[in-house]
């Protein structure tokens, strides 16, 4: 069943999300440094919407893989909860995406280019994007959708 939902545009684009996601998840919230030393970091005196980011990424991702694994099971999220629930979590799970991204994009203009974190949040915010923009095609699918 997997494979015939991979084998779908939406299959392709949302397995895509939850991989972009986890990638943005790791490279938001991880920092390693040359000594090998990986360590989770929460900014919460220096940039303390970085743990809103982070949030909400984790939800839309975890949201997102329980619709990758629903649909690789047989059964479909627009039969089960109805074309107008799930243009809703779609719409919504882009309006996080966007709000991330946002904030992700202020970090971005004022944090110093010498920051230890700056290319951080520059893949991050590119990431962000991406996952919004993901979100808002299938959003459009879905109203397109008969």
């Amino acid at each position: 069943m997997i494979f015939q939902y991979l084998r779908s545009l939406q299959g392709l684009i949302t397995v895509s999300q939850v991989l972009v996601g986890v990638l943005c998840q790791l490279i938001i919230q991880f920092i390693w440094n040359s000594s090998g030393d990986i360590a989770l970091m929460f900014f919460i005196t220096v940039y303390p919407f970085e743990t809103v980011v982070y949030f909400l990424l984790f939800g839309s991702t975890m949201v997102t893989l329980a619709v990758v694994i629903m649909e690789s099971r047989g059964s479909s999220l627009a039969e089960t909860f109805g074309k107008f629930k799930v243009v809703l979590y779609r719409l919504i799970s882009f309006l996080m995406m966007l709000g991330a991204a946002a904030l992700q994009t202020y970090y971005v203009t004022t944090s110093s280019n010498s920051s230890y974190y700056f290319p951080r949040f520059i893949i991050g915010m590119i990431l962000l994007y991406v996952l919004s923009l993901s979100h808002a095609f299938l959003t459009v699918l879905e109203i397109m959708r008969r």
